[in-house]
């Protein structure tokens, strides 16, 4: 098997773009239950997973739902225009590009829907919640407000 956005590292801008927003792969992966705790075989044979409590708010558990459906619908409909025509793709820089833009330069709204939700590490007793894109100190943005103020265009004011 081979990686589509990078290989063993390379190219080093791809992966740079995967390891500073993990926790946005995490949670475009977030699973509608609670981590599996154990496996037990049923009489029949069949083997099942026994599922601990979900420990993520329902509306991130939501969000990410919506995320996923979202990303299955424009597989399909890409696939179907793909089929169509086959010289069409997409490459990895294209695939994140959008990604990138909006770890560089969110939206107020993007923002806004990012700093909604929260990255666990850990779970149980041992889980720590940590917003995924906590707003500014207050300080800050009275130090250097033209870092953190986005205009209406979406376009950060320098």
């Amino acid at each position: 098997m081979h990686g589509f956005l990078c290989e063993e590292g390379q190219p080093s801008e791809r992966h740079r773009t995967i390891t500073q927003c993990v926790e946005i792969f995490e949670f475009a992966h977030t699973a509608p239950h609670g981590t599996v705790t154990r496996f037990r075989k049923e009489s029949d044979g069949s083997i099942l997973p026994e599922l601990a409590h979900s420990e993520e708010p329902q509306a991130q558990i939501d969000a990410a739902m919506e995320v996923q459906r979202g990303g299955l619908d424009f597989i399909r409909d890409f696939m179907a225009l793909r089929d169509r025509h086959d010289w069409l793709g997409i490459t990895p820089d294209v695939a994140l590009s959008s990604l990138n833009r909006v770890m560089s330069a969110p939206t107020r709204e993007e923002a806004r829907h990012l700093g909604d939700l929260v990255h666990s590490d850990g779970f149980g007793a041992l889980r720590q919640a940590r917003p995924l894109a906590r707003p500014p100190a207050w300080w800050s943005i009275l130090i250097r407000p033209g870092t953190t103020i986005t205009s209406r265009s979406g376009v950060r004011d320098m």
